[in-house]
């Protein structure tokens, strides 16, 4: 979007970038830093699993809530954070409902982590 200098909430136009513009302006804009950091937490705390997994168009825990598919109480491992299309959760409750799509980040302990990756899954 292209914004009116005199007023910071008005649009005076907007651009569409295709999928190849897009990675390369997260890319300048630090999307890789992010991850790297998440890499280089893998090796800062011993024993830290960290999983990005998509949920499926059905099964799993699709249409389920996170409280329903008691992945800590099972797991031990938590889901962080959810990415919906273009919204990102951090620290969803357990009143949240997965839908097919949903990118969701686990973390815990690697046995925790791949229990709570089958349990997402199916």
């Amino acid at each position: 979007m292209i914004f009116d200098r005199r007023d910071p909430d008005a649009c005076l136009g907007s651009i569409e970038l295709n999928r190849t513009e897009l990675v390369t302006l997260v890319e300048l804009l630090g999307g890789t830093k992010i991850t790297e950091r998440l890499s280089d937490l893998r090796h800062e705390v011993e024993g830290l699993s960290i999983e990005w997994i998509t949920m499926p168009l059905s099964g799993g825990l699709t249409g389920a809530t996170i409280g329903e598919g008691r992945i800590r109480t099972e797991t031990g491992a938590s889901v962080v954070a959810v990415i919906r299309q273009e919204s990102s959760i951090p620290g969803p409750g357990p009143d949240f409902r997965f839908e097919a799509g949903d990118v969701v980040l686990v973390m815990g302990s690697a046995k925790g982590v791949s229990s709570a990756v089958t349990r997402l899954t199916g």
